[in-house]
This record gives structure tokens, C-alpha cells and sequence, in this order.
């Protein structure tokens, strides 16, 4: 069986390609996490071999292997090596290994976003382009986050078909065993960045719902504006940083998404496994209707408009259980059984 080589994107943290890495080891012990970099802030005490890119360390990565005990992975051996499987999660990665590496062994890339953040953002083919997209040549599947994104994908970087495959994310909780009671809270867990996440919008329907407590969990760059914005208000509450996600959940009834663009949301993901129903305020990503399906286990908004997502939150409050049981139905399509049968698909096809 060939080593599979998983070089990761901070699998100590919080989001979709950081739980992608820690839900593929778990299923598949086989697979050798592996990073480039330590998480300045980790949130979980995720297993990985640090990627040692000198021959020589550095004092200060000397000094985080012994105070952690983390294990390391030569970068000269990884270069080396034939007849593997190598898992990029951002091309990023590419630009440590020579195409003849990438014709040696079996690579793997997967797009962890929409085909427009992919092609424009730095760690992935914002920077580096011409060479990034070189190495494409060599890479034995794309595999993107839905179909959907195929296309699109196949279309940019001139990708053979045969190249092209998707899976769906999928969570490290462990799902709730029926619906659960209701619970008069909107809330969210994300990243606290207003140009993403666009938490402003979350703000104005709070406005509209005086009588509703409003939660968001999350860290990040304009975490003390959104804290100073909830303190000005008597039902938001900014809750910080969690690394309990179904307790966090738990606390909340209607799991409401007001960015502007997402990839596919393993936070979604996590709603639907703790049985909360979702509103997305606006159809911000070809994916959203895969996730959420109107009158099922939440509610789609095609523009944002503070009304009417104050209309589609009440919707849901006012047959909760319909709405909760359903968010826990549709997690069938995303849970782990899934996510293995799909990776052992790939895996055996790479064979």
C-alpha cells in the first residue's frame, strides 16, 4: 500500500479544510498528516508531522518540536519520494515539489472553495499562477466541493474530464439521535471577518427581532468591532472563540448565514448534525440549495433583505420540530459513512 502524504492547511483549527484533515486520518489511519507550518493559536490537539523545509531546523521550530513533541517529516524526503499519494488542500504546497515529483507519484487537489475564490486568492492560483497551473498537467484528480463547481473548474484550467471528481465535507460531531426542542436564538459560528461573513447583516435583522437572542461564536479580525456592536444591543451576544461546537449549538434554534460568498460551509454541516434548522439570507454560493432545501430543514434567500429573513426565521420558529427534524434527515447526505465511502472510492481508484 503506497504512503498517502496529506499536506495540510492548519489542521489545529477551525473550518472546513482543517476538519477535512483530522475527519480523513481518523477514517483512514493509514494517511500522514503532514504541514508546512504550526497554528499560531491552536484550537484542537490535532496529530500531524511538521514539514521541516532546512536540513538544519531553525531554533525556534527545534524548540516547538521539543516543547511539543511534534514529530517531523524531512521536506527532501517528501521531494524524493516515488509511487505515493500526495493530497494538496491549496496550491500554495505546489510550489515545494518539482513537476517530475508530481509525475512520480499519484496527486490529488482539492479545492476546498468556489471556483472564483480559487482562482484569485494568493494561496491558491492568485500568486505563482503559471507555474501552479502547470503542475495541474500532473494531477491525477481535482476534486472540488460539488459538482456544480466541475465545470467551472474544467474550464479555467483546461482539466480533462477524467481529472474531475467532488465529495462533500462532512463534521467531526457526532449527530443528534432525534430533534431537539425549540430554542428562541438565531445564531452562527464563523469566522469574525464582516467582509466575508458579513455579520452587519446579522446585526440588522437582530434589529427587527428585539424579542429573540441573537449568538455568534468565532474569533478573527473584526472581532472587537462585532463585540462592541453586540454590547450596544440587548439580545446579541458575542460568545468568543468555542472549540465545542455541538454545545455551542445547542444553544442556538435557527442557524442564520448572511455572507457574501462561501465555499461549502462545514459550519452548515455541523447545523444540520445537531438537528438546526438553517436560514442563508442570501443564495451566496451555487451549494446553498444542496445544504438547505426550502420548507425541509430551513429556508434559501435569494438577495438579502432584513424582512424577509426575519420572515423565513419565523417560518421555521413556527413548525420547529418539522424544520429540526429535517435539518437531522438531510445530514444523512453528509455524515461519515458517507465521507469514507467516497475516499475509499478514490482511493481505489488511484491504485
Amino acid at each position: 500500500m503506497p504512503n498517502v502524504y496529506n499536506i495540510c492547511i492548519n489542521p489545529q483549527g477551525i473550518g472546513g479544510t482543517e476538519t477535512f484533515s483530522r475527519v480523513l486520518q481518523k477514517n483512514f489511519p493509514h494517511v500522514r498528516n503532514c504541514s508546512f507550518g504550526l497554528a499560531r493559536h491552536a484550537v484542537f490537539d490535532a496529530q500531524f508531522e511538521l514539514i521541516r523545509r532546512k536540513e538544519v531546523p531553525s531554533i525556534k521550530v527545534f524548540l516547538k518540536k521539543v516543547l511539543l513533541g511534534r514529530k517531523e517529516l524531512p521536506l527532501s524526503a517528501l521531494q524524493k519520494s516515488k509511487n505515493n499519494i500526495f493530497i494538496f488542500n491549496a496550491p500554495i504546497d505546489f510550489d515545494h515539489f518539482s513537476e517530475d515529483c508530481f509525475k512520480q507519484n499519484k496527486v490529488v487537489y482539492i479545492a476546498h472553495n468556489s471556483p472564483e475564490h480559487v482562482d484569485t486568492h494568493g494561496n491558491y492560483f492568485g500568486k505563482n499562477r503559471e507555474s501552479r497551473i502547470e503542475k495541474l498537467r500532473y494531477v491525477d484528480k481535482f476534486i472540488s466541493l460539488t459538482s456544480e463547481y466541475e465545470t467551472a473548474f474544467q474550464s479555467l484550467y483546461k482539466l480533462q474530464s477524467s481529472q474531475m471528481d467532488h465529495f462533500y465535507h462532512t463534521t467531526e460531531q457526532v449527530p443528534l439521535r432525534g430533534p431537539k426542542s425549540y430554542i428562541n436564538c438565531v445564531g452562527n459560528i464563523c469566522r469574525i471577518d464582516n467582509r466575508a461573513k458579513r455579520l452587519d447583516r446579522l446585526l440588522a435583522v437582530a434589529d427587527t427581532m428585539p424579542d429573540t437572542t441573537f449568538k455568534v461564536f468565532g474569533s478573527g479580525p473584526d472581532k472587537e468591532w462585532f463585540k462592541a456592536e453586540a454590547n450596544s444591543r440587548s439580545n446579541v451576544e458575542f460568545m468568543g472563540l468555542t472549540d465545542n461546537i455541538s454545545e455551542s449549538l445547542a444553544e442556538i434554534g435557527v442557524f442564520l448565514v448572511t455572507s457574501d460568498y462561501e465555499g461549502f460551509p462545514i459550519s452548515m454541516i455541523e447545523a444540520l448534525s445537531q438537528a438546526v434548522p438553517i436560514v442563508v439570507s442570501n443564495n451566496s454560493f451555487s451549494s446553498a440549495k444542496l445544504i438547505v432545501r426550502n420548507g425541509v430543514n430551513g429556508f434559501v434567500g435569494e438577495d438579502f433583505n432584513q424582512e424577509h429573513t426575519k420572515q423565513m426565521i419565523m417560518s421555521v420558529f413556527s413548525d420547529y420540530a418539522h424544520f429540526s427534524n429535517g435539518a437531522l434527515e438531510s445530514f444523512s447526505n453528509f455524515d461519515q459513512n458517507a465521507f469514507y465511502e467516497k475516499w475509499c472510492d478514490i482511493f481505489n481508484n488511484l491504485a
